[in-house]
């Protein structure tokens, strides 16, 4: 039990700092590369982050949140961020 929730602290804490570092170059990036790069680069990054797609990163997280007896989550930046920010 204690290592499900050490696997699930570290698997939010890396999906974090990949949603922050895909934020930040979302914001920098049209500065710091030609538009060629960046546009496409960060249409993507828009994509991933405004839509429903499932991020295999929340899958595993739901499926250890099911081992561990706690409620699965819907979105990750939803439920962490967002909710966060909303309280």
């Amino acid at each position: 039990m204690k290592v499900l929730k050490i696997c699930w602290a570290i698997l939010v804490a890396v999906h974090m700092s990949i949603i922050i570092g895909n934020a930040l170059a979302f914001l920098f990036l049209p500065f710091l590369a030609p538009w060629y790069i960046a546009l496409p680069c960060c249409t993507m990054i828009g994509r991933v982050l405004c839509t429903t797609v499932k991020c295999p990163l929340t899958v595993l997280e739901n499926h250890i949140r099911k081992k561990l007896g706690w409620p699965q989550i819907d979105r990750f930046v939803e439920h962490y961020i967002i909710k966060w920010i909303s309280r």
